[in-house]
């Protein structure tokens, strides 16, 4: 499991660009926190193994960070959820809401399926969820439901807190 934390906007940073905290986590462990202006030149050399569906996640990233700035924390879900899903038109963002995704089990598909808050991309799962704080169950969640899913890339984002929370989840496990 590889999880790539944004902890919300800390105001603006150099040359305007939103500056933010970073934690890593690889596998479980802590690889330490980052403090750092975030824009599309922080990490130029990664691959599409090392980073897939960046320029993806980006986008759907700011527009939930529209979301937030505008809604701001103490909603339920749900009104995030329709919040998101006008900013995602907005921008141009492909997705599809709470469509339900199977779920194969040895190679059979089961009755019961998962239906995510969004697919966008048609590839990139989007939990949304409107907590005091998130936890690593979370995280196991969407990191399960890529693996049953096939999905490479999820995205976990918490409109519960006065900054915004994301958390970038890639199955490792892709096939």
């Amino acid at each position: 499991m590889f999880v790539r934390e944004f902890n919300g906007l800390k105001g603006l940073g150099a040359r305007g660009a939103r500056s933010t905290r970073i934690k890593w986590i690889v596998d479980g462990g802590s690889c330490g926190d980052l403090n750092s202006t975030i824009n599309y030149k922080i990490m130029p050399n990664l691959t599409v193994q090392d980073f897939p569906f960046k320029n993806e996640t980006y986008a759907i990233n700011g527009a939930a960070m529209e979301v937030h700035k505008e809604l701001g924390c103490g909603f339920l879900e749900g009104v995030y959820q329709e919040a998101l899903q006008i900013e995602l038109k907005l921008r141009d963002i492909p997705f599809i809401a709470q469509h339900p995704l199977k779920i194969k089990y040895k190679g059979q598909t089961l009755i019961k399926s998962y239906i995510p808050d969004f697919l966008c991309f048609d590839s990139i799962i989007v939990e949304l969820k409107a907590l005091s704080e998130l936890n690593s169950e979370h995280e196991a969640q969407v990191f399960n439901y890529l693996k049953a899913t096939n999905k490479k890339v999820g995205l976990l984002i918490n409109f519960g807190k006065p900054s915004l929370q994301f958390k970038r989840i890639v199955n490792t496990h892709y096939f």
